[in-house]
């Protein structure tokens, strides 16, 4: 069931940051992607490039989806910076963290008023996955 709170589009103009450390997670994460027609997929590899990504995007974005534990800046301080730029972007979480590091994330994001489609736990399931991404897909 789409949810109105967030625009949809297909998935051949979606655009997307995913954000993450490891690069076995990213290479899933974008091929997870892919699979379902998305391809304009940008990375990075903590929250300090990502934000450099987010302001090189002269057209926007239209997903982020950041992984909690990284090096320079982890996902709780990226969060906090999309909150200061009052971004618009939906997010996704993904963490191997415990459920409360994650519930604790979901709230920073509640709080600052950021739009977040859901979280994921590694190893995320792709059908979970499919599911969050599809909400922000045109049916």
């Amino acid at each position: 069931m789409p949810n109105s709170s967030f625009p949809q589009k297909q998935a051949a103009e979606m655009r997307v940051l995913v954000v993450d450390d490891d690069p076995l997670q990213l290479a899933y994460v974008t091929a997870l992607l892919k699979s379902l027609q998305i391809t304009a997929v940008t990375t990075a590899d903590n929250g300090t490039e990502a934000v450099a990504a987010i302001e090189k995007q002269a057209d926007g974005l239209d997903l982020i989806i950041s992984d909690l534990m990284m090096p320079t800046m982890d996902g709780f301080d990226f969060l906090w910076q999309l909150a200061y730029r009052q971004s618009q972007i939906p997010v996704i979480i993904m963490s191997a963290q415990s459920t409360e590091v994650i519930h604790s994330a979901e709230l920073v994001a509640q709080l600052k008023f950021l739009k977040l489609v859901g979280s994921l736990e590694k190893p995320v399931s792709k059908d979970r996955f499919y599911d969050m991404i599809k909400v922000l897909l045109v049916p």
